[in-house]
């Protein structure tokens, strides 16, 4: 009897394990993309033209792991960990961060969710579905790379009312790795930042505006300011897709910049397997003689669920101050076009 009821014992212990583990999941997630990317004109002056292997040409590549763990009552504990690694090098990106793409542990109920960590800002999510080029090599991400951005240090809210979904995220402290631009002891202003999202999204119609703002790094800049506001929509009929947005910048911080830059796209599943889509995105830079624009053309051709090939093509058309350059961050020679293309392969695990 004592040996039955050590089994037993021993059998309830195991099936409570069991459910436990049930209740509870990690996710190990990726992509690995690389390509050769022709782009001319390169600076320094008179500009230079290069053939290269890259990593990224249609997404960043990554290594990631996603958490979550049943805490009964509807709610749930969850956490992401995603560093960004250069495939044709093997280094990390973001500077060297091991997670730099995402790192942050939260909760989540009825009342929505809440997370604590390295997010990517209040643009950043809610604005990829509506740039026509996804955020690849010659993007949205390249008329504004910030619209890309990540924030340190950062409190997030999300919540979801139907076709509805909020957002509002705190930054006491945008960017650990700039010096002053984190978490200042007596001045709270500097490298704060913060926003908010709404999006609408029903019946092929979608709908999204966003809000981000940051402060200066340092005690003299702390009271200026960045910001921008980004309204964008995108309607789908049969195989098509037509993408209108806006972003409207105005920085107080040195060099001082207001502008406006407006996209337009389309995109078309030819095949199951086969997408075409185009862009021209449009800077609009009140007061300076820097207006440019930016024409991207993308190809891809699913090979499997998993495996997609893929060219990129991008032509940047700048006025005498400006210096909008096809890839981002690096910038084309004042007043002097510039044209790239990328071919690759993007395989998601």
């Amino acid at each position: 009897m004592k040996i039955t009821g050590q089994i037993a014992l021993a059998s309830v212990a195991l099936c409570a394990c069991h459910v436990a583990a049930a209740q509870s999941s990690v996710t190990i997630y990726g992509i690995a993309d690389v390509g050769i990317e022709y782009v001319d004109k390169l600076p320094p002056a008179p500009g230079g033209n290069v053939s290269r292997v890259i990593s990224g040409g249609q997404a960043g590549s990554r290594l990631g792991f996603r958490g979550t763990e049943d805490l009964g009552g509807g709610a749930k504990a969850f956490l992401a960990l995603e560093s960004g690694i250069s495939i044709d090098s093997g280094e990390l990106q973001q500077g060297g961060r091991m997670f730099g793409r995402l790192a942050y542990v939260g909760l989540e109920s009825d009342l929505g969710a809440v997370s604590l960590g390295r997010h990517r800002n209040a643009i950043f999510d809610v604005a990829i579905p509506f740039d026509p080029m996804v955020y690849n090599r010659y993007s949205l991400f390249s008329a504004d790379p910030v619209v890309g951005g990540r924030v340190d240090n950062a409190v997030r809210y999300l919540k979801s009312f139907g076709p509805v979904s909020v957002s509002a995220q705190y930054s006491f402290g945008y960017d650990s790795q700039i010096p002053n631009g984190s978490e200042v002891p007596g001045d709270s202003k500097i490298g704060r930042e913060m926003g908010a999202s709404i999006v609408y999204a029903t019946n092929g119609l979608s709908a999204m505006l966003a809000y981000d703002q940051r402060q200066g790094v340092t005690a003299v800049s702390a009271d200026q300011d960045e910001r921008r506001w980004v309204a964008a929509g995108t309607y789908e009929w049969s195989r098509w897709k037509g993408y209108l947005g806006l972003i409207d910048l105005d920085r107080s911080i040195t060099p001082a910049l207001e502008r406006r830059t407006y996209w337009a796209g389309v995109g078309f599943k030819a095949t199951p397997a086969l997408s075409v889509g185009g862009a021209i995105y449009h800077h609009d830079a009140r007061a300076q003689d820097a207006d440019s624009n930016l024409y991207a053309l993308s190809v891809l051709y699913a090979l499997s669920k998993r495996s997609t090939l893929y060219a990129n093509v991008g032509f940047s058309d700048n006025d005498a101050a400006s210096t909008q350059g096809v890839v981002a961050p690096a910038t084309a020679i004042a007043g002097q076009d510039q044209r790239g293309i990328v071919v690759g392969l993007m395989h998601r695990f």
